[in-house]
């Protein structure tokens, strides 16, 4: 094209705080210096479709007149309309050359640009990835090669090409119901063969006349007030009332039969096998209440069950398939946008078609969307790009990823001109695939139109469910777009309701998964958060440097605008837009989501859209309902949120009114209602309903010797088939007198097989046996079809268990999960018992593994080790095995769920291979910097290294004196410092978002036109701001730090403080030579706040301080730093410590411990100076000042932080600490951001009791006599205990009774073990 690059504009900075919430972009890096880079040319941008009308492309394919878009008369759109320059052709396959253009700067305004003590961001390394950059350079054609023909005959009638018996082959790829529009009617959507049988297009058929199916449960007896007392009921009874039921829901038309069924599940007091009274009325009509019950009948089931479940279990289809369709006849109306739309009212002429042939190749087009704020900070559609791909398989990898085909349109800014060139550009570059519109409304007309006529099938994007589609959906409804449903495949009338979603898993709401009806919509977004569990971050630029191994190039979202001023500019948007849609894509084939998800839904049996939103909940309900239909079980009915809580707050009506009635205060308890917290603490969560997995407390430390790691082979599935737990076969237990659930017991030995065993058992065959072929099979393409089968069936076994502890589940049963969780323990148990008595130190267990220290550095002894504690433990079971999991060459032990070692593997030539993994540690987690993580990684190797533990000390030392220089230098980029947090929830929904440094940015972000919403990761940096003490306030986007260009400086100062100590310190802690001063005098910080903390400390020796007050008391050591009881004399005038009655009393003695005592007896209560007696009076009055000193200091101390780098203090916080069950404290954690200590007391309770302890031994006697007569035992040369006058004695009597009295009002003074063991009572 030609185009020059625009001049630089140089580029001024009123303040830091201007930036607050601006979002400028990273500046991309195209290879050598960061900004400088010249911009390339735009005269190979060869890729144009052709210019094509909004008319042209809105022809339907039977020829008919194109339909008119909006709401306007035809002479108002056309203003609005892109003329066409051609009439309508196929767009050309294949993809050609383009490159980017980079803004540049001036070389003098660059010399300008004297950045201060900040650290830019650093020239990105090149990856060796692909991106729509490099695509568009390959000018390869992708012709797509047209699908092998069947045999088949001529469509007509608007019936598409049926089969010589006359039925239709359609693969059926989704479905849709409207129960409240349309009910009694299912669509099939899916893909049929074409009429030139050459291809396929799309199809919908149209099930009408399906039925409700009803099944009523009569009852032994009538019910008179409310108790079955009459006479025996019968079926010509429960059949009358039942008629009434259907008259007075008008229900007109109905049939009955008398059937026979069996029930398994919650609803107390059902028999295991009955007769059923089956109702069988049109869908059309009424549905009947779930609650429903009568004189006759008890309960009724399957009431709310939709046509489309009830239409899959009866036809057997088990998920995308090819189904043989009988009958089938074209329609009159058209409810659809498919290519063919045929009716079917026998929905037994549905069936699965046996010897299918391959599944069809379908049509997926990427789509992103750009947008601006408008002047109501509304986002409004300015540019969207698709990429479509023809031939995607799903059944395995796609071939020739790259045969790719794109469009992109754009239209003008309101009350802006379009830069001078850019018509003529477009024009004269015939391969530039840009459609230009004059305004949005236009722009979505023509992106309906070419998406309805492309007819994809799925719909691909990041974050396209909360985003992109939202976006679409909301300015289609703002600009009064006729056919919006055009977007889908359903026609529909009434926009759904569009509202934000405030999860972060829930791809915002509904309305957007339903708009799209009849085509697939596959959000990478959802599908990273559910495949890639450990990722950091899943924003795109994340996922595509780290699995697609390139770099995105972002477009700051504020100078969108300001780039449509020109056209190389508004190419390089463009071209963003592109390169994110092909990333989207990129990433769809790179996680096999459509395969990965085909094949659970084939297992599972429900929607394969269900499968692409993450409803792993559902794909177990569909497995367990097929099942169990087939086994003639009536299921419960699938309940929504709104009925639960109805049932929930009926309960809670009902407890309160029995409540009342015995005279007792109600107390309401929480109810998760389907899971969701409700709790009122910190945190809002709710206490767990059952009791899970056990997790042994471990034995910190660094271990040098082999340590084996022995797994459970699917502990819980295992469980499962070992024990025969199943709804079938495991007695439900009746809550005791208090309302707590019992466990239940295990089913016998002669039980038959349960349903949930045989199915998680024939799972587990099938995977064994995919297992098999995978590893003999040499075809890489049909490895990679076995590779995704296997992991698909393996997690449809994992997952059985969490359908049945998840309260939102239809088939929930806490008996059956604490059941399976409780042998869990056991087992685990069982384990480390068998490696104690073969003297076999476990140091650490969690769940379904267990760690023991073999103590040998012998890998053969270690490994003999292993395989004989593997066969002492798994001849106790018949299907749970225990395997080798690993060997660790060292290990490095910090507490539960966190540690860190070195595994060793042996290659098939006899060659160990050792490779590190670390569980829990900061640096896997996403919320530190990647100057921690490096750093921590660094030491970690350190640690693991082998070497000896001073040279380790020593290298350690350095690495962080080197780390602190080059921080100094500035040497470190931008990136170092960005901090990572996940969003829970929208930003405005938190409640401290004031303390939350990501909610805050987030809020600015949002403030400059950006989406974020619940689960976007966000991106932070600190920096220096004096006017600004929180942190969360001095917390800035990077894009703001790099737009500042000097004025906000990253305060390095705070990252090395509570980014780098806190987490290296945690690792260096076990490791013997290494203090927390040291480290942090590596790091340039102050030693002096960076000592060992006692807290930890205390807490052990709290715990042990629970003892006989004469057993404690023999040792004075105890008694160090404790304060001394000064009295004034009235003789000298001078204050001087009390000595007491064996001189420990005094500033030397106190200070030391007073390993050196003498007798004093009477002496003690007389002046250490001029020897003058005190009075009882002044002694007492003494004592009570100083024990309410030690007393005011204890209430107004406030709570410090347990963190060494941290150690804030805060005064303002309640001292009050609440107690849990067992009677522990639970101590708030710390209110400074990124820090993750707990707040504790200043002075703590075992220092305030010890006080007061060491005042009592100071006029204790008999202590004192005891104390010498003890000691006496062990010294060659004895200590005599005087007589003391009884005047004296009655003083230090009365003294000591009035400290006695102040320790009897402490709790930590004694021990009440009724209430110890009454908080242990529900463990026992």
């Amino acid at each position: 094209m030609g185009v020059s690059a625009a001049p630089a504009k140089k580029r001024s900075f009123a303040g830091a705080n201007a930036y607050r919430t601006a979002m400028p972009s990273y500046r991309p890096n195209q290879g050598g210096s960061t900004y400088g880079a010249p911009p390339p040319s735009n005269d190979d941008y060869s890729r144009a479709p052709p210019r094509l009308s909004v008319n042209d492309l809105c022809e339907e394919a039977s020829g008919a007149e194109a339909p008119t878009y909006g709401v306007e008369s035809d002479a108002q759109f056309a203003e609005d309309e892109p003329q066409p320059d051609a009439p309508m052709a196929q767009p050309e396959r294949g993809a050609a050359a383009a490159a980017t253009a980079v803004e540049t700067f001036e070389e003098e305004d660059a010399e300008q640009v004297q950045p201060v003590a900040v650290p830019f961001l650093q020239p990105v390394e090149q990856r060796g990835g692909l991106d729509w950059f490099q695509v568009c350079e390959t000018d390869q054609a992708a012709e797509v090669e047209a699908p092998a023909a069947l045999p088949v005959t001529g469509g007509k009638d608007g019936v598409p090409a049926l089969e010589e018996d006359g039925s239709l082959h359609m693969y059926w790829l989704d479905a849709f119901e409207d129960p409240y529009n349309a009910p009694g009617t299912v669509y099939l959507f899916g893909k049929v063969r074409s009429d030139d049988a050459t291809g396929f297009s799309s199809c919908a058929v149209v099930v009408k006349g399906l039925e409700r199916n009803v099944f009523v449960l009569p009852r032994e007896r009538h019910l008179i007030d409310g108790k079955e007392e009459g006479d025996e009921v019968t079926f010509v009874q429960v059949y009358q009332e039942m008629q009434q039921v259907c008259r007075t829901h008008k229900i007109t038309r109905f049939g009955c039969k008398k059937v026979e069924r069996a029930y398994a599940f919650e609803e107390p007091g059902m028999p295991a096998h009955a007769d059923y009274l089956k109702l069988v009325y049109s869908a059309e009509m009424a549905a009947l209440p779930m609650d429903l019950e009568g004189k006759t009948f008890r309960k009724i089931f399957g009431s709310k069950t939709s046509c489309l479940e009830r239409l899959l279990l009866k036809r057997k289809v088990m998920g995308p398939c090819w189904l043989k369709l009988d009958g089938v006849a074209a329609i009159n109306s058209n409810t659809t946008w498919c290519k063919f739309e045929v009716g079917l009212t026998n929905k037994k002429a549905v069936s699965v078609l046996p010897d299918a042939p391959p599944p069809p190749p379908l049509i997926v087009a990427s789509l992103h969307v750009q947008t601006v704020q408008n002047a109501k900070n509304q986002p409004e559609i300015v540019l969207a790009s698709v990429i479509t791909h023809n031939r995607v398989s799903v059944d395995g990898a796609t071939a020739n990823q790259q045969a790719l085909q794109s469009f992109s349109v754009v239209r003008k800014l309101e009350q802006r001109a379009w830069p001078w060139d850019l018509q003529r550009t477009v024009a004269a570059n015939n391969k530039l695939k840009l459609e230009v519109c004059p305004s949005e409304r236009a722009l979505l007309n023509f992106l309906i139109a070419k998406l309805h006529n492309l007819d994809a099938d799925v719909l691909v994007g990041h974050n396209i469910a909360a985003y992109d589609m939202g976006v679409l959906l909301q300015r289609i409804q703002a600009c009064k777009i006729l056919h919006w449903s055009k977007v889908g495949r359903m026609r529909m009338r009434t926009m759904p309701k569009l509202n934000g979603g405030t999860s972060a898993f829930s791809g915002n709401t509904f309305a957007q998964w339903s708009v799209v009806a009849g085509r697939l919509m596959c959000d990478t977004f959802l599908s990273a958060q559910e495949l890639l569990p450990s990722q950091r971050s899943y924003a795109l630029k994340e996922l595509a440097y780290s699995h697609l191994h390139t770099t995105k190039v972002d477009v700051d979202q504020s100078q969108v605008a300001a780039k449509f001023e020109e056209t190389q500019t508004l190419l390089e948007v463009v071209r963003s837009c592109e390169n994110d849609a092909f990333l989207s894509l990129q990433l769809m084939f790179k996680m096999m989501v459509l395969p990965l998800t085909k094949q659970l839904t084939n297992l599972a049996g429900n929607l394969w859209c269900k499968s692409l939103q993450g409803k792993r909940a559902e794909r177990i309900e569909f497995l367990l309902l097929h099942e169990f239909h087939r086994l003639k079980y009536v299921v419960p009915d699938k309940e929504t949120f709104a009925s639960r809580e109805a049932k929930a707050t009926k309960k809670k009506d009902a407890d309160r009114a029995a409540a009342e009635e015995e005279g007792i205060t109600y107390v309401e308890e929480e109810d998760d209602l389907g899971g969701r917290r409700t709790g009122t603490g910190a945190t809002g969560r709710k206490k767990a309903a059952y009791a899970g997995g056990l997790v042994l407390e471990p034995k910190r430390g660094f271990y040098d010797r082999f340590v084996l790691l022995l797994d459970f082979n699917s502990l819980y599935p295992s469980i499962v088939q070992e024990y025969n737990i199943c709804f079938t076969t495991v007695t439900r237990p009746t809550p005791d007198e208090e309302g707590n659930l019992p466990l239940a017991a295990l089913p016998s030995a002669s039980a038959q097989p349960g349903v949930l065993p045989r199915m998680i058992g024939q799972l587990v065959a099938r995977r064994k046996e995919v297992r098999s072929i995978l590893k003999q099979e040499k075809d890489g393409q049909r490895k990679a079809q076995l590779d995704i089968r296997q992991k698909a069936l393996k997690i449809m076994a994992n997952s059985m268990y969490g359908c049945l502890g998840f309260s939102g589940s239809r088939f929930h049963c806490r008996a059956l999960a604490e059941l399976i969780t409780s042998r869990g323990r056991d087992a685990l148990m069982h384990a480390c018992e068998i490696a104690n008595n073969n003297n076999a130190e476990v140091i650490y267990g969690d769940t379904d593994s267990v760690m023991i220290h073999s103590g040998t550095d012998n890998l053969a002894e270690a490994r003999k080790m292993a395989n004989a504690l593997k066969g002492e433990i798994n001849k106790h079971y018949r299907c749970m095995e225990i395997d080798i999991d690993g060997v660790m060459k060292c290990m490095l032990l910090l507490k539960k769920k966190k540690y860190a070692a070195l595994m060793v593997e042996e290659k098939p030539d006899g060659s160990l291979v050792t490779t590190r993994e670390t569980k829990g540690l900061d640096l896997v987690r996403r919320d530190w910097c990647t100057l921690s993580r490096q750093a921590g990684s660094a030491v970690l190797d350190f640690i693991l290294s082998g070497k000896a533990r001073d040279e380790v000390v020593s290298e350690i030392c350095a690495y962080l004196s080197d780390v602190k220089d080059k921080v100094d230098k500035n040497e470190l980029g931008i990136e170092q410092y960005i901090i990572t947090k996940q969003l829970t929830k929208a930003p405005q929904d938190y409640p401290d978002a004031k303390s939350q440094p990501h909610v805050c940015v987030a809020k600015a972000m949002i403030e400059q036109g950006e989406h974020v919403g619940p689960g976007a990761v966000i991106e932070y940096v600190i920096c220096v701001d004096q006017s600004k003490s929180s942190v969360s306030e001095r917390a800035y986007h990077p894009k703001t730090v790099l737009r500042a260009e000097g004025m906000l400086q990253v305060d390095t100062a705070w990252y090395m403080a509570q980014q780098l100590h806190p987490p290296i310190w945690r690792l260096c802690e076990p490791i013997e030579g290494i203090e927390s001063a040291q480290v942090a005098e590596c790091l340039g910080l102050d030693p002096a706040k960076f000592h060992r903390s006692e807290m930890a400390s205390s807490a052990a020796e709290g715990a042990g301080s629970y003892q006989n007050s004469a057993a404690s008391a023999r040792d004075l050591s105890r008694f160090a730093g404790a304060e001394p009881l000064d009295v004034k004399c009235a003789s000298c005038n001078e204050s001087k410590p009390l000595r007491g009655v064996l001189g420990h009393g005094s500033e030397a003695g106190a200070a030391s411990g007073a390993s050196k005592y003498e007798w004093l007896g009477g002496e003690s209560l007389k002046c250490a100076g001029c020897g003058a007696k005190h009075t009882e009076t002044r002694l007492s009055n003494s004592l009570t000042l100083a024990m309410r000193k030690q007393q005011k200091a204890y209430y107004t101390g406030g709570l410090q932080c347990d963190e060494n780098s941290c150690r804030d203090v805060r005064r303002s916080m309640s001292t009050h600490v609440s107690l849990d069950e067992a009677g522990m404290p639970l101590f708030p954690v710390c209110t400074v951001p990124r820090c993750s200590g707990k707040m504790a007391k200043v002075v703590r309770d075992q220092q305030l009791h010890t006080q007061l302890l060491f005042l009592k031994s100071l006029f204790d006697l008999e202590w004192g006599t005891k104390k010498i007569d003890e000691d006496n035992k062990r010294r060659p040369v004895k200590l005599e205990a005087g007589a003391v006058e009884q005047g004296a004695k009655d003083t230090c009597e009365r003294l000591k009774k009035q400290v006695v009295t102040a320790l009897d009002g402490s709790a930590y003074h004694t021990v009440n073990l009724a209430t110890l063991f009454n908080a242990c009572s529900p463990c026992a």
